[in-house]
């Protein structure tokens, strides 16, 4: 899964939730951000937990040997 800016939709690689034109305008403080990039921010982070969660704990049915 790639990292995409939550605002602008380009493709990330900095390890931040923001491109870098993105953290130019809004900075690195997150309590400084407007509370919708907060929500867009932890929405995010939620559902990357999510499937993190979801691919950990999953059981095919290969591994439940209906599907070999």
């Amino acid at each position: 899964m790639q990292n995409r800016c939550v605002i602008c939709g380009k493709v990330i690689t900095n390890g931040f939730n923001l491109c870098e034109s993105c953290l130019r305008e809004y900075g690195r403080d997150k309590s400084r951000y407007p509370e919708w990039l907060k929500f867009l921010i932890a929405d995010t982070n939620r559902e990357v937990r999510q499937e993190r969660r979801i691919s950990q704990r999953e059981i095919s049915f290969t591994d439940l040997g209906l599907y070999d």
